[in-house]
């Protein structure tokens, strides 16, 4: 019974945590998507992962999700030089 309370106590932390770096991200803030939306499809996820690693170059300015009415997503990236 101890090792099952540990495990969701476990799991708990780490998706307070994980929404908790979600939630002071700028990708937030740029696609508007909510978190349990992100975690859940792959393809906004790997977005948000995308979105963190080109956070970190300098070169980089802004990457943005939008999407058109019929549903199709355009990727924009803006680049300093």
């Amino acid at each position: 019974m101890k090792i099952i309370i540990l495990i969701i106590l476990i799991i708990g932390i780490s998706v307070y945590l994980k929404k908790r770096k979600y939630d002071n991200s700028n990708y937030k803030k740029e696609s508007g998507n909510e978190f349990k939306n992100v975690w859940r499809d792959k393809g906004n996820y790997g977005e948000y992962l995308t979105f963190n690693e080109l956070e970190k170059i300098s070169n980089f300015n802004t990457l943005c999700l939008r999407s058109t009415p019929g549903g199709n997503k355009i990727f924009h990236i803006r680049a300093l030089y």
